[in-house]
């Protein structure tokens, strides 16, 4: 579970840079408008408030990729401290004789 849930971060990780990178080079492309045209100067003025949306966006981006790295971080430790809890306690239950959760002295 946790691999499929690394694989899914890192799937939705891959695809929000690779959306952002597309919008950049179109609001880039769309930013090379030259002129005194009133239409261009309301399409530069929106433009350019889009460029402020998307530098917003890349930063809510940007916190989303470091939270979710930490917690895939923590799920990993988490995992193999299951991992050894399980094998401590079925060498627990091993010598544990009568189960009753307690060791004896014998």
């Amino acid at each position: 579970q946790v691999n499929d849930m690394i694989f899914s971060i890192d799937t939705a990780t891959q695809e929000a840079n690779d959306a952002y990178q597309v919008c950049t080079q179109l609001m880039r492309k769309n930013d090379a408008m030259k002129g005194t045209d009133p239409e261009l100067k309301d399409l530069r003025e929106q433009n350019s408030r889009l460029m402020q949306r998307m530098a917003a966006c890349s930063m809510m981006k940007d916190t989303a990729i470091k939270s979710s790295s930490s917690i895939k971080t923590e799920a990993l430790k988490k995992a193999k401290a299951k991992v050894q809890l399980d094998k401590d306690l079925a060498l627990f239950s091993k010598y544990d004789s009568n189960k009753d959760g307690v060791l004896e002295k014998k």
